[in-house]
């Protein structure tokens, strides 16, 4: 017995030297701790290996383990290389598979994050690299940098702490509103007509809350009616956000951890999608899965409230329309007073001849 731990302690320590010690190693803020992934749930990393990311091949052959290879340009563009630990076998041959990482810091206890490669057969559609040898250790050789990845394709990473709220970041400012909304499920029956339906994001511009005693409907697939954002991003007319639910428990079915809202420039309409946002999800339309079946929750909202710079605008909106209106009543008084004055004149003369 001795011997065995003897023998563990040793190998624990040469992997330690050849990991930490040689010229490829995690990034500080991921050594040694925990994360939550809106799409591949818990994930763990030690100093050079990062564990619970996975993706299921076209075989059906879960891989979940990853090395790092290249951390050359993670602190000036934020990529990360990683190499898979275990691999799977197609076609009779084996493939060992890799995944670029590009990382963008949100806060000191998140991430937003793109993969940066091509979607893959045998990878399940997944952006994964395959390759029949495990000699890849370059950025150049993993990461495929020139292709259009949809932006809407974003990850978040948030770290699992005692000081989760510290994710919370301001909300869009298409957010920045109180709402009263009408709510369509996923195979568009209308619910929720009645008002109301409060959907709160002045309170606190950091989350959002919801009043369920109008309409009983789950709004961000949250039971306790509160959800936080945490990443956003715009693409054409639309805004993306992604939030975190703060449910003691998910059940990822009825109540989901994250969920990304899809809202129009002019805040009416929105969408919800759980997880992670579609490509072909926007304000006005549900994503759809593999199937071709639409999924989330799709709203049209009427405003109530608004502040930050939402409300400047509105207020900068309001002002012009009163200069306006002002200046065109004066222009009009002075018109009429002209008028006035020159038909007095008129009279005055035809009275002196």
């Amino acid at each position: 017995m001795l011997k065995t731990v003897t023998l563990y302690v040793f190998i624990q320590a040469i992997l330690q030297f050849v990991f930490t010690d040689g010229a490829c190693t995690m990034p500080k803020d991921f050594q040694n701790s925990d994360w939550l992934d809106n799409i591949r749930g818990n994930i763990t990393f030690t100093t050079w290996k990062m564990s619970g990311w996975g993706f299921k091949s076209v075989v059906g052959t879960v891989i979940d383990e990853w090395e790092i290879v290249d951390n050359v340009n993670f602190e000036s563009k934020g990529y990360l290389a990683l190499r898979s630990l275990t691999t799977f076998k197609e076609q009779n041959k084996t493939w060992y598979s890799y995944v670029c990482l590009n990382f963008t810091k949100v806060t000191d206890f998140s991430y937003m994050y793109y993969q940066v490669n091509e979607p893959e057969p045998l990878a399940g559609g997944d952006r994964i690299k395959v390759f029949e040898r495990d000699n890849l250790t370059s950025f150049t050789d993993i990461c495929n940098t020139s292709i259009v990845i949809p932006q809407q394709e974003f990850s978040v990473m948030v770290r699992k702490d005692n000081e989760i709220d510290k994710i919370r970041t301001r909300c869009p400012d298409q957010l920045l509103r109180k709402f009263d909304y009408r709510y369509y499920t996923s195979d568009h029956t209308l619910s929720c007509t009645q008002t109301g339906n409060l959907w709160d994001v002045c309170t606190d511009k950091t989350m959002m809350k919801f009043n369920y005693t109008a309409c009983n409907k789950t709004m961000a697939f949250s039971n306790k009616g509160e959800a936080w954002c945490i990443a956003s991003i715009r693409v054409n007319a639309d805004t993306y956000t992604m939030v975190y639910n703060p449910d003691d428990v998910v059940d990822d079915n009825n109540t989901f951890r994250f969920t990304c809202i899809a809202i129009a420039v002019d805040s009416i309409e929105a969408t919800m999608s759980p997880q992670f946002c579609g490509v072909n999800q926007t304000s006005y339309s549900l994503r759809t899965d593999t199937t071709g079946k639409k999924v989330g929750i799709q709203l049209t909202n009427r405003i109530l409230a608004s502040t930050g710079s939402a409300a400047q605008k509105e207020e900068q909106t309001v002002d012009v329309k009163a200069i306006a209106i002002g200046v065109t009543v004066s222009v009009a008084v002075i018109a009429i007073t002209i008028a006035v004055i020159v038909v007095v004149i008129k009279k005055t003369r035809r009275t002196f001849r």
